[in-house]
């Protein structure tokens, strides 16, 4: 599959089933998506109306953990996904599966907010369970996540239960 290409066409049935748009989609050796593109019905790059994207490429760090995803105009340059604001988000993982930091940036690569904040860390126990989740603004200070706290913590009992959330 390493670089395989697949092309979805769309149709408008309600325009007499004439071509819509273009989906072009390449895989890794995986069978992942690594990038699609949106293409005009005369094969030339267009503005996902979803999106908000032409192009957009993802990078994945073994074995699933998404890395980075970019938002690409129709001249292959950063711009902003659709309602969510960030042109390119990045991801740290520790172990498989194990997100350590999420941030967001604009076309210009400088940290923008999503969901209320640019960036996100996590701190993992022994078991990788999150005990810590710190927000931060666009200038790296505490900001607000999706509960409106700037740190949540969390404490485990002894069989891994969640005992006590802590927002600050």
């Amino acid at each position: 599959n390493y670089g395989n290409i697949m092309e979805r066409r769309y149709y408008n049935a309600g325009a007499g089933d004439q071509l819509d748009h273009i989906k072009r989609l390449r895989y890794d050796e995986r069978g992942r998506i690594t990038e699609w593109h949106y293409l005009s019905p005369d094969d030339k790059p267009a503005l996902d109306p979803d999106t908000g994207c032409a192009v957009w490429k993802v990078r994945y760090r073994d074995p699933n953990d998404l890395e980075e995803a970019v938002c690409l105009d129709r001249d292959g340059k950063s711009r902003k996904l659709g309602n969510d604001g960030w042109a390119r988000r990045k991801q740290r993982f520790g172990g498989p599966g194990e997100l350590l930091e999420q941030a967001f940036f604009d076309p210009d690569e400088r940290p923008i907010l999503s969901g209320g904040y640019a960036s996100v860390k996590y701190e993992r126990d022994a078991f990788r369970r999150a005990t810590s989740v710190s927000y931060f603004d666009e200038e790296g200070r505490p900001g607000k996540g999706p509960d409106g706290a700037a740190i949540l913590r969390r404490r485990f009992d002894a069989a891994g239960n969640l005992r006590e959330t802590i927002l600050l």
